[in-house]
């Protein structure tokens, strides 16, 4: 289930005219406890004035001299990750929310951040599957990008809880998202998918995906525990260059297709004892 800023976004916005001081605009954000007020003037989003606006104004100026012009406004269908890289990527504190030209909400930060924790995994860091199904629609509405999924299993997990406990087990999957992500590439995104499994996605040719999820596996074996013993991981590999036309607002079937082809090839691989396996359409593929 995609996740997006519309049921946590604040409704209820206290606006402000642009031909008001700026000293009754700090009365008013007193009273509405806001640290940012849109600005608008017959309907129309004008900029928003905030609290550095405010501070960095005389009290008799006018809210339209002191404002942020052309503040970042986003739709309420805007994903929590996107909304996230848009404050980070401005380096500021709240969007405003426009839905059919129509000023709709404002979300802070603070909540953001909050509702993103909900979707984080709390033993390695590292995002839920949620973020994955994003993040490869993301890229698939890129221009009508062909996406990469990559699997990975770690083999025989539940003997390391059973022969060192739980606490050991979940150092091993702390590291081994720690390796994983010192691995990716630009533009590669990853997630803890669920128990021993972590899934990425990425837009490169086939090949190119099918070496990464190689030196991941290989990287995953290298790792040293001090409990003396070693580990191992199967991956799967699904998608690459499609020829069929891919009709409109099926990203989600899409996504979600891929994700279950490269998880079945993962069990494969796994089953099998090798490395790495590709899924081509309907067949489970051995590469070397």
């Amino acid at each position: 289930m995609l996740n997006n800023i519309k049921g946590i976004m604040n409704r209820n916005v206290q606006i402000i005219s642009p031909w008001v001081s700026i000293a009754t605009a700090v009365e008013i954000m007193k009273q509405s406890r806001a640290s940012g007020l849109p600005v608008v003037e017959e309907g129309s989003l004008k900029g928003i004035l905030t609290s550095r606006d405010v501070r960095e104004a005389h009290p008799n100026r006018l809210v339209a001299d002191a404002m942020t012009h052309n503040p970042v406004v986003v739709t309420p269908q805007i994903s929590l990750w996107q909304a996230k890289e848009l404050l980070e990527e401005h380096q500021i504190e709240r969007l405003i929310v426009i839905e059919d030209g129509r000023l709709v909400g404002i979300i802070t930060a603070t909540q953001i951040y909050a509702e993103l924790g909900k979707h984080i995994d709390p033993l390695t860091g590292l995002p839920r599957a949620e973020y994955l199904y994003q993040k490869a629609i993301e890229l698939l509405l890129q221009n009508n990008q062909e996406i990469i999924i990559i699997f990975i299993d770690l083999n025989d997990f539940g003997n390391i809880d059973k022969n060192f406990g739980h606490v050991v087990g979940d150092q091993v999957l702390r590291q081994v998202g720690d390796e994983l992500q010192k691995c990716l590439p630009d533009n590669c995104f990853l997630c803890r998918y669920a128990g021993d499994e972590f899934a990425l996605v990425l837009s490169a040719p086939q090949k190119d995906a099918i070496d990464l999820a190689y030196l991941l596996v290989s990287r995953i074996a290298q790792l040293e525990f001090e409990q003396d013993f070693s580990i191992s991981a199967s991956a799967g590999v699904a998608g690459g260059r499609r020829f069929n036309q891919r009709f409109e607002r099926e990203e989600n079937s899409t996504v979600s297709d891929l994700i279950n082809m490269a998880s079945l090839a993962s069990t494969r691989a796994k089953r099998e004892k090798c490395q790495v396996i590709v899924a081509e359409g309907l067949q489970l593929i051995e590469v070397s």
